[in-house]
């Protein structure tokens, strides 16, 4: 980004939170350029206009470490002679898990070499943006709550008219601005898709509660009373639905998407007198006929915006912050005269990803759960990877271990997985680890720290390169991942094991909190064996990019750990014995102490590691499939499924993935819920779990590289195995991404399945 722009803001939006500023700025053109580029930086968010067309939303999202900026081509949106451009930018001041942001919104932006940001902008602190303090929940900061009567008109301010009024912009001196790296995007922008609801589900009155100063506007929802609208207090008009006032009900209307989404609401409103409110809540199912509009998780979560209508013509909806849903709440109040919703609509953002990846056999559960999974994936992958649509939109460095080799397998390797790994380790701390979500809260030391997803890197960028051949992005993050090796050498005691420093959130997997499991600032094997794993890994990888490192030391260092926690951990038995303690210890008995669990999840990353002697290799398989021993969920079942596999239980692995993802599917969702074997669906996480959640796409994994057989062995595929199960299949076929040629091959199979490669950038099995 050129170096004349500066950051800027309007005046008064210092230190306020929730606040958003509108700027603006004409320039010359003598004739129409063939190509003229605009950079745009924004925290935290922006929607830009040229000569009054919208252009685009942005930008992707950065971290306390680095501010990415966008850039577009506007050649085709200018023309000769005056022109202009317009920009409103947001920012919630507070730090969240979608943004760390300055003191105030900024904006920085350049068009050509002719317009820099500075004080040439006129920027205006918009009034409409209400600088309440309710929130939409903790992980994702503040409600969209708006006073549209305070809002200019677009066809106004756009174009120019009255801004000759507005403060000119005050240039930006924040010291966080400078602590930022600015880099480019690198990623394309999202795929924008305009979706209607299928249906209007619900309509009904609504007896609003009298308002409590110490609730949210979704609390006050949740406690409202639910009444039957008289019959002539609605009708439809062709597409319009014209609504009537005289009841003394609010009108509460429930529109369904058919499925989980993401991306921007719209609703057109018409005939408003001004001052009717409309509250804007959003779910994944409904709990008695109706969004359940406030959860209890850790924090409180308040799915609801608010928005009071101008006089005339409104147009509603987030326009800054992407909302997840499948169903779209309106609670409209406060009406005097006839309303008219014209538009009720999504312009849903996903990333641009290509179905590269095929699945279909004859066993309709698994053709079916290959498109669920493909689906959630889709859903999950924005300007990064995230948990879900609905709930966060967290970018979890602890997904990523699912989320990037499900995502390879589906649509190959993508410029998403590379701003991955720019945007987590743009906050690596100074000891070495990297907070397990990006961007974590500042301040927050330790307490964001997940160990595990620390480790789960080696095993990322082991699949990543074998996936792509990428040796320069390996490289280059290679000296990062040894400052994690270093982070976890200085926890090793005299022992000899290494331990999640004191804490952190020693996080595995929601099948041991859910069952009052806990692993934080305890010494366990699964942390030793994850050490000693990504040790070899780190040594692979600095052997396949010829870097140079000791590799004695790392040989050493794997040894000793391995060693050390098969002789701590080892019972009697033969097994594993975890110590742990209470995930909800104020509400034990004191002097309580909870036993040692044994779990298939310890036991697949010992098999994971390689350091299991063959005196033990046969009991520790045994415990995968060991009904009594304590079992992931959907999540870390990937590495479950994956030593089913490699210990000769394939079989057994493919009965687990039709025993439990099969009560995902059976739902009729066209997503994976977040949590199926422990606890299911909505009812999980104690009450908010979620429908649509990335990381549970471990069975596309097993279809893929068990099924169908297809595995690198080096990277970017140049040298693969074909290892073929049929298991009960009469057929099977599909097609895996690749990055490079393969030469033509004809490979025999047995009786129900043949295979062929043909030359392309996939290997196609038919």
């Amino acid at each position: 980004m050129i170096e004349q722009a500066r950051w800027i803001t309007a005046p008064g939006c210092e230190g306020v939170k929730n606040c958003a500023f509108r700027a603006w700025r004409d320039f010359e053109l003598g004739e129409r350029p063939e190509s003229l580029l605009l950079e745009i930086a924004a925290e935290c968010n922006y929607i830009l206009y040229i000569n009054a067309l919208r252009i685009g939303n942005g930008p992707a999202r950065g971290s306390s470490g680095v501010n990415y900026f966008d850039t577009w081509e506007i050649a085709p949106f200018v023309h000769e002679g005056r022109n202009h451009v317009a920009i409103v930018v947001w920012s919630p001041g507070k730090d969240n898990f979608v943004a760390a942001p300055t003191a105030a919104p900024v904006l920085r932006m350049t068009i050509g070499d002719m317009v820099f940001s500075d004080c040439s902008f006129k920027a205006w602190r918009a009034p409409d943006w209400l600088p309440a303090e309710q929130l939409f929940n903790l992980q994702t900061g503040f409600m969209e709550d708006r006073d549209l009567r305070l809002a200019p008109d677009d066809m106004q301010w756009l174009f120019g008219i009255d801004v000759g009024e507005w403060p000119v912009a005050k240039i930006a001196d924040d010291p966080m601005l400078a602590a930022k790296r600015l880099a480019p995007r690198a990623i394309p922008p999202l795929r924008e898709n305009a979706v209607e609801p299928v249906s209007l589900a619900v309509v009904r009155g609504v007896k609003m509660a009298l308002p409590n100063m110490n609730e949210s506007h979704a609390q006050t929802l949740d406690r409202s009373e639910r009444q039957f609208l008289p019959d002539d207090s609605l009708k439809m008009v062709g597409e319009t639905l014209i609504l009537y006032p005289g009841t003394g009900l609010a009108t509460e209307l429930v529109y369904d998407f058919g499925q989980d989404r993401i991306g921007f609401p719209e609703i057109c409103i018409e005939g408003a007198r001004g001052g009717e409110t409309v509250l804007v809540s959003f779910g994944e199912h409904l709990e008695k006929d109706r969004v359940q509009t406030t959860y209890v998780l850790g924090s409180t979560y308040y799915f609801t915006d608010r928005y009071i209508l101008r006089p005339g013509g409104n147009r509603i909806g987030s326009i800054l912050r992407e909302r997840g849903f499948r169903y779209m709440q309106l609670v409209i109040y406060g009406m005097t005269s006839p309303l008219r919703i014209q538009k009720v609509g999504l312009l849903e953002h996903r990333y641009p990803v290509r179905n590269r990846g095929e699945f279909f056999c004859d066993d309709w559960m698994l053709n079916r759960l290959w498109e669920v999974a493909r689906e959630t994936m889709s859903l999950c992958m924005t300007d990064i990877f995230i948990d879900c649509p609905w709930r966060e939109r967290a970018f979890w460095v602890n997904d990523l271990v699912v989320e990037n080799c499900t995502s390879l397998e589906l649509f190959g390797s993508e410029a998403i997985h590379r701003r991955a790994f720019d945007l987590l380790f743009s906050q690596q701390q100074e000891d070495g680890w990297v907070p397990g979500v990006c961007p974590a809260p500042r301040g927050t030391g330790l307490q964001l720290v997940l160990p595990p997803a620390n480790l789960f890197l080696f095993q990322i960028f082991d699949e990543y390169l074998l996936y792509s051949g990428d040796f320069d992005t390996v490289l280059q993050w290679l000296p990062r991942l040894e400052k994690i090796l270093s982070a976890v050498e200085r926890t090793r005691d005299a022992d000899g094991l290494v331990s999640a420093p004191q804490g952190s959130w020693n996080f595995y997997d929601w099948a041991f909190e859910f069952s009052d499991v806990c692993f934080r600032d305890q010494r366990e094997s699964m942390f030793n064996f994850l050490y000693v794993n990504a040790l070899e890994l780190f040594l692979k990888l600095n052997r396949l990019t010829r870097r140079e490192i000791d590799e004695g030391f790392y040989r050493n260092c794997r040894d000793r750990v391995g060693s050390a926690a098969l002789r701590i951990f080892v019972g009697k038995d033969g097994r594993l014995h975890d110590p742990c303690g209470f995930y909800e210890p104020q509400f034990q008995p004191s002097g309580a102490t909870r036993p040692p669990v044994v779990s298939q999840l310890a036991h697949a990353f010992a098999l994971l590691s390689g350091a299991v002697p063959e005196s033990l290799w046969s009991g520790f398989s045994a415990v995968l499939n060991d009904p009594e021993a304590m079992m992931p969920d959907y999540y870390l079942h990937f590495f479950v499924l994956r030593e089913l596999v490699k210990t000769g239980q394939a079989a057994a692995a493919l009965e687990r993935i039709r025993k439990y993802w099969r009560r995902s599917l059976e739902t009729g969702d066209r997503t994976l819920c977040e949590i199926g074997i422990v606890d299911f669906g909505k009812k999980a996480c104690w009450g908010a779990g979620s429908l649509c959640h990335g990381f549970t796409t471990a069975p596309v994994d097993f279809l893929q590289t068990t099924v169908l057989g297809i595995k690198p062995l080096q990277p970017g595929f140049a040298e693969f195995r074909v290892d073929i199960h049929c298991f009960d299949l009469e057929f099977a076929r599909g097609r895996v991404p690749t990055p490079i040629i393969i030469q033509e091959k004809r490979l025999s199979a047995n009786p129900h399945i043949l295979f062929f490669i043909f030359i392309s950038s996939s290997i196609s099995i038919l």
